[in-house]
């Protein structure tokens, strides 16, 4: 069911239609919510239509606000991997940034603790470029999107273990 929805919203996405792909976008992510929680498939309730483009914009700009993406990274790996989650909120993210020209973000690399800092800020800075491409290629104006790197700089977890270790090696979407 929350693939259906998000294939939905990446149709829709494609087809500059915002507001509809917002409210499939957030179908799926409650189908994935009950998925997870292992409730029974239910008709997933879309939000209300808005009553003008300019109230689909400020919700979608909200929504985005809100939403704290990350994107992880296998050791030494360049491209991300994304989950359903992930995978719905980038092509809202796309949606809205087609939409509305003024929606600025900015994609942040991280990486572990192992290697030199200097080659972990190179490493981090690919990967937000990466990722960069991949929303430019879904859509998003590439001049709408800024990259860093923080390299080791800036751990979610302590480097202490390898489960800790991949959790830090990814790239973070903030609005502008």
């Amino acid at each position: 069911e929350a693939q259906r929805y998000a294939a939905e919203a990446a149709e829709a996405a494609r087809m500059g239609n915002t507001a509809a792909a917002y409210r499939a976008a957030r179908a799926a992510q409650q189908a994935a919510q009950r998925a997870r929680d292992g409730k029974a498939a239910a008709p997933a309730a879309a939000p209300a239509k808005s009553a003008t483009a300019t109230t689909t914009t400020a919700q979608l700009r909200q929504y985005i606000d809100q939403l704290s993406t990350s994107v992880h990274y296998g050791f030494g790996e360049l491209s991300p991997e994304i989950d359903l989650k992930a995978s719905v909120a980038l092509e809202a993210l796309c949606a809205a940034m087609k939409a509305d020209k003024g929606i600025k973000i900015l994609i942040t690399g991280h990486t572990d603790n192992v290697g030199t800092e200097e080659g972990n800020l190179a490493i981090g800075q690919r990967r937000a470029d990466a990722l960069k491409r991949l929303l430019v290629k879904h859509g998003a104006p590439a001049a709408s999107i800024q990259t860093a790197s923080k390299g080791q700089g800036a751990p979610l977890v302590p480097n202490d273990t390898d489960e800790h270790r991949a959790q830090n090696r990814r790239a973070v979407i903030s609005l502008q």
